[in-house]
């Protein structure tokens, strides 16, 4: 509800705080508004999917024919590698965990 009311912020921080963190849905809630340093920020300090921003921000520059220019872009790049295969996996493994948190793939409850 707090993206409809356009404050990601509030979304952002609602996705954080579930327990556990919902660290994937937070990174990917700020790529698709190009917030990009904010994806990478979460991603980092989760230590995890910042191959995931970095592969999409690489999309993102060659759609519109740019070169990168942030810094830490450029840094993290030289360390980390962008293997969309592992990246498709890690994102469904993502979907399938969150499946499971509320209650089973089926989402039904089971009865005894």
């Amino acid at each position: 509800m707090a993206l409809f009311r356009r404050q990601p912020d509030e979304a952002e921080r609602v996705l954080l705080q579930a327990s556990p963190p919902l660290t994937y849905r937070a990174i990917i809630l700020n790529v698709r508004l190009y917030r990009w340093d904010r994806a990478l920020d979460i991603a980092i300090k989760f230590r995890s999917h910042v191959d995931t921003v970095l592969g999409y921000r690489q999309k993102y520059l060659e759609q519109f024919g740019k070169k990168e220019n942030n810094q830490r872009f450029i840094q993290y790049s030289s360390q980390v590698q962008v293997n969309w295969e592992a990246i498709q996996a890690k994102e469904e493994k993502e979907v399938e965990d969150e499946k499971h948190r509320v209650g089973g793939s089926s989402g039904k409850a089971s009865r005894k």
